[in-house]
């Protein structure tokens, strides 16, 4: 052995002893991170269940369920038993004695402990929380009868601290997942510095091993010397042969068409789908001419090669996309080549072509209707807007939305609500001329612009509009209508506007034409943003306006149909603004429905309502409304228990009113607090009976004591044979079912004697009384004092 290949021996096996160095440390670096991550993972498990976020969460949960259970023991006529409370207060005490406990295999910070010293806040939350508390257990265990009291007392001491407690739980929350994105990022560094020393050892070693290849190879190259000539030539042959076979076998199975020409432009390479392009079969390709191939080849070889013959003539390379008449669609790739020749390849894109129309359909338009979309219709309105034309020229924009449908979707369901939205967008769709460009906003929003007609036609047009929308729809086994609100922003070249200005301005119209009564259209006019600008000044002061006395009570009597005698009396609220004067109920009330503030005002004018019938005969009654979302307060049926207690009023003597639309959409928990209230001596009242889908199914799921006939169906007597029908019928059943009839909006005398005739016994409307103070009534109308006046028990 030469010394020259004793050298590569030496430097071969010191490479393999630095190889086997490199494995041994590769695999006990990887051991240490893997044991860190594990410890670092046991560590974060075994501290987990422990979180303060769950400490604090449970306490929470155990103390508004201790303040559930107190509230339904307080209620008159309660079948709970007080061990159950005495056990929902000593899980509470529990818990809130773990607060001091301490657990050794945690961090400080993870304690609930060291939590309470961030903020003496929760150490007086918790102080507070303690002595409700305390007043409980002695309310509660004070000799064999609870006090009462005291259970008030601790109870409203707990409702003022629950918003505390839910900020406490929040606190708590926040405090925990910080410690958690702690302890998350020190396992992300641990498993970065992993990842980066195995890449570096796994680099290394690669590299080690390229060495040693590197090596072998030159060992390999010196055997391959003493080799036979003969057999090396035999293998380079069949090495080749291979090849070969491979080449055709891509080539055949290759998704494009593949052609070359020769530089006497003779064919000769192809493939298998280029024969099928061309309609020529494999065996009359070889050698073929580009001119006699376009000849015997079919129509679209040859529409194809026309696309490219000029780049093919000038030798250019191009890159054509080529729409056959045949709806096909490919992409011509032609590419010259040195010796003279050309390549090209021919792929079929009509699939793509197809995706790519459905994206950018999808992408412009409304999924559920197939209208365009709110993106779709912006990119129309900015095209129109951003024209240059030296005439006159302008656009309407009308927004729609459709009254009532979020009763129709929250009554019958989601799925009704959608099939409806497709057809009254299939309607739209029918009734639009053309020149009216339609879209589908979201929700039940819905738009139209038109470049025709002035200001008068498009008031035509969008009463048209209405009334086409406004007709019944058959949707499965249901025959729905929903009414139609219209706001009007108009645009002129000569006053220009951006898109987002006019689709304001829209808006503001539409709300303007809701607030006229809905099923009304409304052009944009710039008072309109004053209303805006005052509904938001209304929004503000209504939340403050039981502070400042602005609110006051009227009452509309309900009498006997035969004697006239007053029976009961409905109590309405309300407002007068400082600045703008007496506000309409339905608009301070949707105000405090959409603010919260209708739970104070709920509060109030039920403590008011409740104060003044306790003066009456005990014969009269007083009825009040309740807003569907006064149902959300988990302690309503308390708060009107206590309300009772303590103005004294018997509970048969108070009408609770709902409407029909609210009770439909009620949960099980708002279904249980009516039958508590039921089953407490209350009584209930279905309003605006008849608006809703399932007016009959109502009166099974609950033992209403009075129903009142909507309006609605009032105006139309005695003329309307229908109405009349409609109103025979109502009483008749809920005679039968023992339930009183209330006739409202009675404001005729042909109206009361009809009502009189079918035998109906209760009215209200205008005609008996408008709805006004007490002492402003007509003396037969006022009701009977029977006790202290009411302004002396309010003092009181």
């Amino acid at each position: 052995m030469s010394s020259n290949e004793a050298n590569q021996l030496g430097i071969i096996r010191l490479l393999n002893w630095l190889l086997v160095g490199t494995v041994v440390l590769f695999a006990a670096a990887t051991y240490y991170v893997n044991s860190i991550e594990v410890e670092r993972q046991q560590a974060h498990d075994t501290f987990s269940p422990y979180e303060v976020a769950f400490a604090v969460a449970q306490t929470v949960n155990e103390y508004l369920r201790f303040e559930q259970t107190l509230a339904i023991y307080a209620l008159p006529g309660s079948q709970l038993s007080i061990d159950d409370v005495r056990l929902r207060l000593d899980i509470i005490i529990g818990r809130l004695q773990q607060f001091e406990r301490s657990t050794d295999h945690v961090g400080e910070e993870r304690l609930v402990v060291h939590f309470m010293h961030t903020d003496p806040g929760y150490g007086e939350t918790m102080a507070e929380v303690k002595k409700a508390l305390d007043i409980a257990d002695i309310a509660i265990n004070s000799g064999d009868t609870p006090n009462m009291a005291l259970v008030h007392t601790s109870l409203r001491a707990l409702n003022r601290l629950d918003s505390k407690m839910a900020s406490f739980a929040a606190q708590a929350s926040s405090h925990s997942a910080q410690l958690y994105a702690g302890d998350k990022r020190e396992l992300q560094d641990i498993a970065r510095f992993s990842e980066i020393l195995k890449a570096i050892l796994i680099g290394c070693g690669a590299l080690l091993v390229g060495v040693l290849t590197l090596k072998l190879r030159l060992l390999d190259r010196t055997q391959v010397k003493l080799r036979d000539l003969t057999a090396e030539l035999t293998r380079t042959m069949q090495s080749v042969t291979v090849q070969n076979e491979r080449f055709d076998a891509a080539l055949n199975n290759m998704s494009h068409a593949l052609c070359m020409f020769d530089k006497h432009r003779k064919l000769a390479v192809y493939n298998s789908r280029f024969s099928a392009l061309t309609g020529i079969d494999e065996s009359e390709l070889e050698g073929l001419s580009i001119n006699a191939l376009r000849k015997k080849g079919n129509r679209t070889f040859q529409y194809l090669y026309d696309a490219i013959a000029p780049s093919v003539i000038k030798r250019l390379p191009q890159l054509v996309i080529t729409d056959l008449p045949n709806k096909h669609s490919y992409t011509v790739n032609q590419t010259p080549m040195a010796n003279g020749g050309w390549l090209a390849t021919f792929e079929d894109i009509s699939g793509v072509r197809e995706a790519e129309a459905r994206i950018t359909h999808m992408a412009l338009h409304d999924s559920l209707t197939g209208l365009p979309n709110r993106a779709h219709f912006r990119q129309r309105l900015e095209h129109v807007l951003g024209q240059k034309d030296e005439k006159d020229s302008h656009m309407a924009f009308f927004f729609l939305d459709l009254d009532k449908f979020k009763d129709i979707n929250d009554t019958l369901g989601h799925q009704v609500g959608d099939d409806l939205l497709r057809a009254v967008a299939a309607r739209m769709l029918a009734a639009l001329p053309d020149g009216y460009f339609p879209a589908r906003f979201g929700g039940d929003e819905f738009a139209v612009m038109s470049t025709l007609g002035e200001a008068k036609d498009h008031q035509r047009f969008s009463v048209w509009l209405i009334d086409q929308l406004s007709r019944p729809y058959l949707i499965g086994t249901n025959s729905l209508r929903v009414g139609v609100s219209i706001g009007i922003a108009t645009w002129s070249n000569r006053s220009p506007i951006s898109s987002e200005e006019l689709i304001r301005r829209a808006d503001v119209a539409l709300y303007q034409a809701k607030a006229d009564g809905r099923g009304q259209t409304s052009f944009y006019l710039p008072q309109l943003d004053e209303t805006r600008v005052r509904h938001a000044r209304l929004e503000a002061d209504l939340a403050v306006a039981l502070e400042r006395n602005e609110m006051s009570l009227v009452f509309q009597p309900i009498v006997c149909t035969i004697s006239g005698r007053p029976i009961s009396y409905e109590t309405l609220a309300r407002w007068a603004h400082p600045e703008f004067g007496p506000i309409p109920p339905e608009t301070f009330i949707a105000l405090a429905e959409a603010n919260q503030t209708i739970f104070s005002i709920g509060d109030w004018v039920l403590n008011q309502a409740c104060a003044q019938a306790a003066t009456w005969e005990e014969d009269t009654c007083v009825s009040v409304n309740i807003s569907p979302v006064q149902f959300r307060d988990p302690t309503l049926a308390y708060k009107i228990s206590s309300t009772l207690e303590q103005t004294g009023l018997p509970p048969s003597r108070l009408i609770l009113e709902i409407t029909e639309t609210a009770f439909l959409s009620a949960s099980d928990t708002t279904l249980s607090t009516l039958k508590h209230l039921k089953d407490l001596g209350v009584k209930f009242s279905m309003d605006d009976f008849g608006t809703g889908y399932s007016s009959l199914q109502s009166l099974l799921r609950f033992e209403f004591d009075k129903v009142k006939i909507d309006q609605s169906f009032i105006r139309e007597l005695p003329h309307s044979t229908r109405a009349r029908a409609v109103v025979e019928m109502v009483t008749q059943i809920t005679k039968k079912m023992n339930i009183t009839s209330t006739a409202e909006g009675v404001e005729t005398e042909e109206q009361l004697a009809c009502l009189a005739e079918l035998l109906c016994p209760e009215v209200q409307g205008f005609l008996i009384s408008p709805p006004c103070p007490l002492n402003e009534l007509p003396a037969e109308l006022q009701p009977r004092i029977a006790g202290p006046t009411a302004e002396a028990l309010l003092r009181a």
